[in-house]
């Protein structure tokens, strides 16, 4: 009980001399803290004042349902390819932090003069697009689903059309590579179109030479199933005409699948993708959203009372070593008089 009590005297005695020592030195705190807060307010003043202008975009999918769907499982079945776009907002954003977007907002609102001043360098696209970069901030909603782009610069006007430059040139882009992904599979499609009519071709040659071949005459009216029904009863054609039929068949149905695939690939291609939709248009701001003068003042102010506090404590720290070492010192000096006086 006796040694709790003593350490509490001890930390209550601590305590007491810590806020002597801040007691003390309130003078030079409340200077330091006054200098910082004119000074933070200086600066805050100072600063060049930005200002941000915010686009709101949502992915929208250009896949339609029903017959369009059943046509892309299809065309996934038969050819391995698909006619959906999966992954938009992927996409969208892959774009919106490319270098491509970038040089084509540059190029569309001629800010290279604005963001690089220095007429002698090469590079000077390049350099815009990086300086562009750091403008451009691009957030995505969680549970929205929408993209924020946001742009920050000194000049309220220039940042509202950055923004809005950004929107038409990502549906440049985005229309541009979707035409493109769908030229592809009209290319492809018409390919297979092609061997498939080959196909068709070749195995009506078969079976008509087979037939004639082995005298097989078919009956009037007969056709499709009837018709692979009727040949299997005849002893001269067997298996192996039967199999030649339903090769036919089978070629026929991929090439009816193919041409109902090739029609909606069509019709997308002529489509005008369109894979954003805005919802809050970019304005031009008339607050600046930096510097934060308010911000700058209270943080600037707290920070230098702590760092003024700190700098009393290491000043009384380093006296109190001083007058340690002092002691110690006289101390030993007394004790070699001392031995001194002993010794005559």
């Amino acid at each position: 009980m006796d040694e709790n009590k003593i350490s509490r005297e001890d930390d209550e005695i601590d305590l007491m001399q810590l806020w002597q020592v801040v007691w003390k030195k309130r003078k030079f705190i409340g200077i330091f803290f006054a200098a910082a807060a004119v000074l933070s307010v200086i600066i805050s003043f100072t600063l060049t004042p930005q200002y941000k202008s915010s686009v709101t975009i949502i992915p929208i999918s250009s896949s339609t349902g029903g017959v369009s769907s059943a046509l892309g499982g299809l065309a996934s079945s038969f050819l391995g390819i698909s006619l959906s776009h999966n992954g938009t907002d992927a996409k969208i954003l892959a774009v919106l932090h490319s270098r491509t977007i970038r040089t084509g907002v540059i190029k569309d609102l001629k800010l290279e003069p604005l963001l690089i001043k220095n007429k002698n360098l090469k590079d000077r696209l390049y350099r815009a697009s990086a300086a562009l970069k750091s403008m451009v901030t691009v957030n995505i909603g969680v549970k929205t689903g929408t993209i924020k782009i946001s742009v920050l610069y000194k000049n309220p006007s220039i940042a509202q059309k950055i923004a809005s430059a950004y929107v038409k040139e990502l549906k440049i882009i985005l229309n541009k590579k979707a035409f493109t992904v769908q030229k592809m599979n009209m290319l492809y499609l018409k390919k297979q179109l092609k061997e498939t009519s080959k196909k068709i071709y070749g195995y009506t040659e078969k079976v008509s030479s087979f037939q004639k071949k082995h005298g097989l005459i078919v009956p009037p009216g007969i056709s499709g199933n009837k018709l692979l029904s009727f040949y299997t009863i005849f002893q001269a054609g067997g298996s192996k005409f039967g199999n030649m039929l339903v090769k036919l068949n089978n070629v026929r149905a991929k090439y009816e699948s193919l041409e109902k695939i090739y029609q909606i690939a069509r019709y997308k291609a002529l489509k005008n993708n369109l894979y954003v939709q805005v919802i809050d248009k970019p304005i031009v701001p008339y607050i600046p959203a930096k510097p934060n003068k308010k911000r700058i003042v209270a943080v600037s102010a707290v920070s230098s009372l702590f760092v003024a506090i700190f700098i009393v404590f290491f000043m009384e720290f380093i006296k109190n070593y001083k007058e340690k070492v002092n002691r110690e010192k006289n101390r030993n000096d007394n004790n070699d008089d001392n031995a001194e006086k002993q010794t005559a």
